[in-house]
């Protein structure tokens, strides 16, 4: 999911996939369409994305 960082930077959180930790990765978005937003920067392709926390 595409949150902000503090001073209201679009991020997504992006898991490493050797260490399993996942970090803050700043993101440039494009379009949006209901639930829909391009990503036009910030991700090569490939990525594991949280898109959902549950408690």
């Amino acid at each position: 999911a595409i949150s902000q960082d503090a001073t209201g930077n679009d991020i997504v959180r992006v898991v490493d996939p050797d260490t399993r930790v996942a970090s803050d990765t700043p993101i440039v978005t494009g379009l949006q369409e209901g639930s829909f937003t391009e990503v036009v920067s910030g991700l090569s392709g490939g990525e594991v994305i949280i898109i959902d926390v549950r408690n």
